[in-house]
């Protein structure tokens, strides 16, 4: 068996309310939020070696985005202009081809849209992680 997986089979949700969840129609394509580190500067008078000194500060979540096969006015496209009108932060959940599920809050950014000539319409969901992720395993 080889080690590796394609992401074919992968699902995109959104919580609407509690339990509730709404499934993003037509996905292609998937990059979830990336995690980066503050550098705090600790750096002081007598730094050894004239040296700036760090410690690790707070952890930012980042941005994700999703893209999807744009149909104006499906349910994914009416669903993510409104929940970007409300401006609330809302559980999203990814569940991999193996079923391992990544939840974390996150509110959207943005929403684009490409309309090519001769070739799908498409859009792309930019969303900001708003806290921590919880990992699990999808039932």
């Amino acid at each position: 068996m080889s080690d590796g997986m394609i992401g074919f089979g992968t699902t995109i949700e959104v919580e609407t309310s509690p339990g509730v969840w709404f499934k993003l129609g037509f996905v292609n394509d998937v990059n979830p939020p990336d995690d980066s580190t503050d550098d705090v500067d600790v750096t002081h008078m007598e730094s050894p070696g004239r040296r700036r000194q760090y410690i690790a500060g707070l952890i930012d979540g980042g941005e994700g985005s999703f893209g999807v096969n744009w149909i104006p006015g499906n349910p994914t496209d009416e669903y993510v202009r409104a929940w970007r009108a409300t401006g609330e932060n809302r559980d999203l959940r990814l569940t991999y081809p193996n079923n391992v599920t990544e939840t974390f809050p996150t509110y959207p950014k943005g929403w684009s849209k490409v309309v090519p000539l001769d070739d799908k319409m498409t859009a792309t969901l930019t969303v900001k992680m708003a806290g921590d992720i919880e990992y699990g395993v999808a039932a």
